[in-house]
């Protein structure tokens, strides 16, 4: 999010570099409230019920507000950073929780000792990290970066789509065996 913002800020919003870094401001701290207050929710609703539902808030805000803010940019770059700060918040929601929720189910892979199976998930997440920067960046120098922005969205609907592999209730039983 801080590198992206930042340039689509700067070089397609035409906001001042000094605020540039207001929306990866607004990320990290949403993201640490979700985090904070995810624990309570989690124990009232499934941690895939959560992880589900804040991507799909998430990825449908940040949307919204992306395209709110490459309308109003033509017009007002202070409109589209306000806009641009809400979009960087939505995203925060929905990829707050999906940390915790990859990492039970890696812990959760039976056979295979928590600490090796977070390893491996962590292994696979720069591997998968790497592979969509370069994408990314791919798709920016074609289509242009507020299109490339759109596929974050698409991309954190994707990763919320992919909870309905956490069965909860092999999760369930696998945590009362312990």
């Amino acid at each position: 999010v801080g590198d992206w913002s930042s340039v689509l800020l700067h070089e397609h919003f035409t906001v001042p570099i000094g605020p540039n870094g207001y929306g990866f401001a607004a990320f990290m701290l949403v993201q640490l409230t979700v985090r904070l207050l995810s624990p309570r929710i989690i124990d009232k609703h499934s941690l895939r019920h959560v992880v589900r539902t804040c991507a799909w808030i998430g990825a449908a805000g940040y949307t919204i507000f992306l395209n709110l803010a490459i309308v109003v940019s033509h017009t007002s770059s202070t409109m589209a950073l306000v806009f641009s700060c809400l979009m960087y918040a939505f995203i925060a929601v929905g990829v707050a929780a999906m940390p915790a929720a990859f990492s039970s189910a890696a812990g959760r892979i039976p056979g295979l000792p928590s600490a090796r199976a977070l390893m491996v998930a962590g292994i696979w997440m720069a591997i998968v990290n790497v592979a969509c920067r370069m994408l990314f960046s791919y798709t920016a120098q074609r289509v242009g970066l507020p299109m490339a922005l759109e596929v974050m969205g698409l991309a954190t609907v994707l990763a919320g789509v992919m909870t309905f592999t956490l069965e909860q209730r092999r999760i369930d039983a696998h945590a009362i065996r312990r």
